[in-house]
């Protein structure tokens, strides 16, 4: 495991720390009432700059906190801005561990975060839905689920590319950021339409106001109404 500490320290307001407090209980309890066993999750959007990877981070940082051992994944390998937050230089990552260059030991990054650790999206990689298509795939994902309690994958936006949507039918729960206000309905059933084709697992959906005034952050039980509710990421800093 790198010995670098690779998350740096973000500072995040408390309105908005107690918000990804909310999400973190919402997510536990989501995951303790579903019958199926759920360890690994996507976080995804209809499109760019909805703030899923501000989002990701906070929730991840968050279940750290909580006591859930837990594992952050940059699975954009076309365009890792995740890499923004994270002090990561000319480490081994997730396209380096489906190349078959590394193992996951290899690759699994400290934080500043007791319980958290990262992958980084790896090298720069012409051709991810391959990847993400091999064999190494599903057995990185089998192998994340044995070792922690919670996996996060952060993906590129679905109408982007299909990265996402392969991603979302490898783990057990997808979980879809929405730009208030940006997000149309017809995208978000576009996507839920794609995602069910695959067999993917919709877990919920936060809806980021993307303001820095308090309010809630909150997971909604996709089929009971994904257009209701307040909620906010990292102040919107980070645009994917």
């Amino acid at each position: 495991m790198g010995g670098n500490k690779a998350l740096s320290s973000h500072k995040i307001n408390r309105a908005v720390t107690s918000a990804y407090e909310v999400l973190a209980v919402n997510l536990k309890l989501a995951k303790e009432e579903d019958s199926r066993k759920t360890t690994s999750y996507v976080m995804t959007s209809c499109s760019r700059a909805e703030g899923k990877t501000s989002i990701a981070y906070g929730l991840a940082k968050t279940m750290a906190s909580s006591g859930f051992k837990t594992l952050l994944v940059d699975g954009d390998m076309r365009k890792p801005l995740a890499a923004k937050k994270i002090k990561n230089k000319g480490n081994m990552g997730l396209s380096d561990i489906l190349l078959g260059k590394c193992s996951m030991e290899d690759a699994l990054l400290e934080t500043d975060t007791d319980n958290l650790h990262y992958i980084s999206s790896g090298c720069d990689n012409k051709n991810p839905i391959a990847l993400l298509m091999g064999n190494r795939f599903s057995r990185f994902v089998d192998e994340t689920e044995r070792v922690y309690s919670i996996v996060i994958f952060d993906s590129p936006a679905i109408e982007d590319y299909f990265d996402a949507a392969i991603i979302a039918s490898n783990v057990d729960s997808t979980i879809l950021v929405v730009k208030k206000a940006k997000t149309s309905l017809k995208s978000l059933e576009d996507v839920k339409d794609k995602l069910e084709k695959i067999g993917a697992h919709i877990a919920g959906v936060v809806i980021n106001s993307g303001g820095k005034s308090k309010k809630n952050l909150n997971l909604r039980d996709y089929e009971k109404g994904f257009v209701s509710g307040n909620m906010v990421s990292d102040e919107g800093k980070c645009g994917r």
